[in-house]
Protein backbone atom coordinates (compact mmCIF):
# COMPACT_ATOMS: atom_id res chain seq x y z
CA UNK A 1 0.00 0.00 0.00
CA UNK A 2 1.20 3.50 -0.89
CA UNK A 3 -0.46 6.31 1.07
CA UNK A 4 0.19 9.87 2.10
CA UNK A 5 0.33 10.16 5.89
CA UNK A 6 -1.39 13.55 5.82
CA UNK A 7 -4.21 12.15 3.71
CA UNK A 8 -6.27 11.33 6.77
CA UNK A 9 -5.40 14.52 8.63
CA UNK A 10 -5.98 17.31 6.12
CA UNK A 11 -9.50 18.42 5.33
CA UNK A 12 -10.15 21.11 2.74
CA UNK A 13 -13.66 22.16 1.81
CA UNK A 14 -14.10 23.00 -1.88
CA UNK A 15 -15.97 26.27 -1.57
CA UNK A 16 -16.96 26.60 -5.22
CA UNK A 17 -18.38 23.26 -6.36
CA UNK A 18 -18.61 24.37 -10.00
CA UNK A 19 -15.10 25.65 -10.75
CA UNK A 20 -13.05 25.28 -7.59
CA UNK A 21 -11.58 21.77 -7.74
CA UNK A 22 -8.08 22.87 -8.77
CA UNK A 23 -7.71 25.73 -6.23
CA UNK A 24 -9.12 23.46 -3.48
CA UNK A 25 -6.81 20.65 -4.57
CA UNK A 26 -3.74 22.89 -4.51
CA UNK A 27 -4.76 24.13 -1.06
CA UNK A 28 -4.93 20.49 0.04
CA UNK A 29 -1.49 19.79 -1.48
CA UNK A 30 0.03 22.70 0.44
CA UNK A 31 -1.62 21.79 3.73
CA UNK A 32 -0.73 18.11 3.37
CA UNK A 33 2.94 19.10 2.95
CA UNK A 34 2.73 21.46 5.95
CA UNK A 35 3.56 24.56 3.89
CA UNK A 36 3.48 27.62 6.13
CA UNK A 37 3.23 31.31 5.30
CA UNK A 38 0.19 30.90 3.03
CA UNK A 39 -2.98 32.92 3.57
CA UNK A 40 -5.56 30.14 3.38
CA UNK A 41 -8.50 32.34 4.42
CA UNK A 42 -9.38 33.23 0.80
CA UNK A 43 -6.92 31.01 -1.07
CA UNK A 44 -9.54 29.28 -3.22
CA UNK A 45 -11.30 32.50 -4.14
CA UNK A 46 -8.03 34.23 -5.13
CA UNK A 47 -6.92 31.38 -7.36
CA UNK A 48 -10.26 30.34 -8.91
CA UNK A 49 -9.44 32.22 -12.11
CA UNK A 50 -12.48 30.93 -13.97
CA UNK A 51 -14.98 32.29 -11.44
CA UNK A 52 -13.22 35.66 -11.71
CA UNK A 53 -13.60 35.62 -15.50
CA UNK A 54 -9.82 35.95 -15.93
CA UNK A 55 -9.16 32.67 -17.74
CA UNK A 56 -10.13 29.04 -17.46
CA UNK A 57 -8.92 26.94 -14.56
CA UNK A 58 -6.28 24.43 -15.60
CA UNK A 59 -3.38 22.90 -13.74
CA UNK A 60 -0.97 25.26 -15.50
CA UNK A 61 -3.00 28.49 -15.19
CA UNK A 62 -3.89 28.09 -11.51
CA UNK A 63 -0.45 26.81 -10.43
CA UNK A 64 1.22 29.74 -12.29
CA UNK A 65 -1.01 32.18 -10.42
CA UNK A 66 -0.18 30.52 -7.09
CA UNK A 67 3.56 30.62 -7.90
CA UNK A 68 3.34 34.33 -8.80
CA UNK A 69 1.82 35.05 -5.38
CA UNK A 70 4.12 32.64 -3.56
CA UNK A 71 7.40 32.41 -5.55
CA UNK A 72 8.79 29.72 -3.25
CA UNK A 73 6.14 27.31 -4.60
CA UNK A 74 7.01 25.54 -7.82
CA UNK A 75 4.63 23.21 -9.59
CA UNK A 76 4.76 21.08 -12.69
CA UNK A 77 1.94 19.55 -14.66
CA UNK A 78 2.53 16.57 -16.86
CA UNK A 79 0.43 15.03 -19.61
CA UNK A 80 0.48 11.24 -19.99
CA UNK A 81 -0.20 9.23 -23.15
CA UNK A 82 -1.60 6.23 -21.23
CA UNK A 83 -3.45 5.70 -18.00
CA UNK A 84 -0.94 3.07 -16.92
CA UNK A 85 1.96 5.53 -17.23
CA UNK A 86 -0.01 8.21 -15.39
CA UNK A 87 -0.86 5.95 -12.46
CA UNK A 88 2.67 4.54 -12.25
CA UNK A 89 3.96 8.12 -11.99
CA UNK A 90 1.35 8.99 -9.34
CA UNK A 91 2.23 5.86 -7.38
CA UNK A 92 5.90 6.94 -7.31
CA UNK A 93 4.91 10.41 -6.09
CA UNK A 94 2.63 9.08 -3.36
CA UNK A 95 5.16 6.43 -2.26
CA UNK A 96 7.65 9.21 -1.50
CA UNK A 97 5.05 11.34 0.34
CA UNK A 98 4.66 13.82 -2.50
CA UNK A 99 1.21 15.32 -2.90
CA UNK A 100 -0.41 15.47 -6.32
CA UNK A 101 -3.65 16.14 -8.12
CA UNK A 102 -4.94 14.07 -10.99
CA UNK A 103 -7.49 14.89 -13.61
CA UNK A 104 -10.13 12.19 -14.05
CA UNK A 105 -12.39 12.02 -17.10
CA UNK A 106 -16.06 12.01 -16.11
CA UNK A 107 -17.74 10.98 -19.34
CA UNK A 108 -16.73 9.51 -22.71
CA UNK A 109 -17.21 12.80 -24.57
CA UNK A 110 -15.80 15.32 -22.12
CA UNK A 111 -15.75 16.69 -18.64
CA UNK A 112 -13.28 15.99 -15.87
CA UNK A 113 -12.69 16.50 -12.17
CA UNK A 114 -9.31 17.27 -10.54
CA UNK A 115 -8.69 15.58 -7.21
CA UNK A 116 -5.93 14.76 -4.71
CA UNK A 117 -4.71 11.17 -4.60
CA UNK A 118 -4.22 9.97 -1.04
CA UNK A 119 -3.60 6.25 -1.50
CA UNK A 120 -2.85 3.59 -4.08
CA UNK A 121 -3.32 0.06 -2.79
CA UNK A 122 -2.86 -2.62 -5.42
CA UNK A 123 -5.78 -2.26 -7.77
CA UNK A 124 -7.43 0.64 -5.91
CA UNK A 125 -6.78 4.38 -6.13
CA UNK A 126 -8.26 6.46 -3.30
CA UNK A 127 -8.93 10.14 -3.97
CA UNK A 128 -10.65 12.99 -2.18
CA UNK A 129 -13.63 13.27 -4.50
CA UNK A 130 -16.28 15.23 -2.63
CA UNK A 131 -14.37 18.07 -1.08
CA UNK A 132 -17.63 19.64 0.07
CA UNK A 133 -17.92 17.39 3.14
CA UNK A 134 -16.09 18.22 6.35
CA UNK A 135 -15.36 14.60 7.31
CA UNK A 136 -12.47 12.92 5.50
CA UNK A 137 -14.20 9.53 5.27
CA UNK A 138 -17.11 11.14 3.42
CA UNK A 139 -14.67 12.84 1.01
CA UNK A 140 -12.93 9.63 -0.02
CA UNK A 141 -13.74 7.75 -3.17
CA UNK A 142 -12.12 4.53 -4.33
CA UNK A 143 -11.61 3.82 -8.01
CA UNK A 144 -10.47 0.60 -9.56
CA UNK A 145 -7.11 1.31 -11.10
CA UNK A 146 -8.26 -0.44 -14.28
CA UNK A 147 -11.29 1.90 -14.47
CA UNK A 148 -9.08 5.00 -14.28
CA UNK A 149 -6.76 3.56 -16.94
CA UNK A 150 -9.73 2.82 -19.22
CA UNK A 151 -11.14 6.32 -18.74
CA UNK A 152 -7.74 7.85 -19.47
CA UNK A 153 -7.12 5.76 -22.58
CA UNK A 154 -10.61 5.92 -24.09
CA UNK A 155 -12.32 9.09 -22.88
CA UNK A 156 -11.68 12.73 -23.65
CA UNK A 157 -9.81 14.71 -20.97
CA UNK A 158 -8.30 13.58 -17.70
CA UNK A 159 -4.73 13.14 -18.93
CA UNK A 160 -2.74 15.30 -16.47
CA UNK A 161 -1.08 15.25 -13.07
CA UNK A 162 -0.06 18.32 -11.04
CA UNK A 163 2.76 18.00 -8.51
CA UNK A 164 5.46 20.02 -6.79
CA UNK A 165 8.28 20.40 -9.33
CA UNK A 166 10.93 19.46 -6.78
CA UNK A 167 9.14 16.13 -6.38
CA UNK A 168 9.61 14.85 -9.94
CA UNK A 169 10.31 11.13 -9.59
Amino acid sequence: MTALPAGDDVCVIQRNPRTGCIPAGIEWMLKSKGVEGIDYSDFQERFDLQSQGREGNSFSSVSRAVSRAYPQLKFEDKHFPTGMEKLMFVERLVSTNNSCLISIALAPHGGWHCVPVIKIDGGTVTVLWRMDKPIIQEQRHDFKRSDLETRHDNWSGGKEVLFFSDCNS
